[in-house]
């Protein structure tokens, strides 16, 4: 007996509709975006959060050598004065010196020297007009081997690593006097030039602005100065060299806006200045403002 013949039913084709082509081409477009999204956005927080690395950094290395400077101004040892019996600083001219704008083009040379230790002798004028929006401050301290770096000559230095000059006109004694002037330079860098004034040199790059404040204190009815800023001013309000209120400077407020080394922002963004003031910007770096406060030590406890 031969066995009954199958019929056999032709299969359906299988496949995808074109609606559902579709779909899984959306879903894979958008799975592809989302990814591409995610590595753009990484990789623009590397970038922000190494730039804003780099600025914490720059910030502080000139932060701390502001400080340092700052806090030596006014500095002298105290000798006795043999007729009054009297301890004296062989030092005594202004700790400090200020231009809201930068020093003027005519007296931007005349520093302190051997033959000139006398800081009210020594003419300073500001450039009031030049409206860079950047200070210069002026420190100035007997200089010694404790509170420099000597030279290979045993010499004490100033802010570049040269050599000061020695003041030998002083009957109590010699010293040596530095006068460091900081300043920021046109292709935005913290810059210093020392006493032997031939040039300026960067010590930190990405310094896009530089503001002081400075610590008056008000004198005593004896007319004993005093020592604690009852009011901040700009250099321009303390007044000019000789007939400021440079001697009742007693601290400094410092603020500086640092700048991001490259751009990392998609467009240019406002940041907040020293004055706490939104500030556009023409470029799409990072902007950030750090401040400090220095107490002039030398003037308050060497009355």
């Amino acid at each position: 007996m031969s066995p009954l013949p199958h019929s056999h039913r032709p299969r359906a084709q299988m496949g995808l509709t074109l609606v559902e082509l579709m779909v899984s081409m959306v879903i894979g477009l958008a799975v592809i975006g989302a990814g591409l999204a995610m590595y753009s956005t990484s990789g623009f927080a590397g970038k922000g959060s190494s730039a804003l690395s780099q600025m914490s950094e720059d910030a502080s290395l000139a932060l701390s050598l502001m400080r340092n400077h700052i806090a030596m101004a006014g500095y002298s040892r105290m000798v006795l004065e043999p007729t009054s019996n009297a301890m004296v600083k062989l030092y005594t001219g202004h700790p400090v010196f200020g231009c809201r704008f930068g020093v003027d083009s005519i007296t931007k040379d005349n520093f302190l020297s051997s033959t000139d230790p006398d800081a009210t002798k020594h003419q300073i004028a500001c450039d009031n007009a030049a409206g860079t929006g950047n200070d210069t401050l002026i420190v100035l301290y007997e200089a010694d081997q404790d509170n420099t770096v000597a030279n290979t000559a045993t010499t004490p230095t100033d802010c570049l690593g040269n050599g000061v000059p020695l003041v030998t006109t002083n009957p109590l004694g010699n010293y040596n006097i530095a006068e460091n002037r900081f300043f920021i330079s046109a292709d935005n860098a913290l810059s210093c030039r020392g006493n032997d004034g031939a040039v300026s040199q960067p010590l930190v790059d990405n310094v896009a602005q530089m503001q002081i404040w400075y610590g008056v204190a008000t004198p005593s009815p004896t007319g004993t100065r005093g020592t604690v800023a009852t009011r901040y001013l700009r250099a321009n309000q303390v007044g000019d060299m000789n007939n400021g209120n440079w001697d009742q400077v007693v601290s400094i407020r410092l603020c500086l806006v640092i700048q991001s080394r490259d751009p990392v922002l998609d467009t240019p963004a406002p940041y907040f200045n020293c004055n706490g003031v939104s500030t556009p910007t023409t470029d799409r770096r990072l902007y950030r403002a750090f401040t400090t406060t220095v107490v002039l030590n030398n003037r308050i406890f060497q009355n």
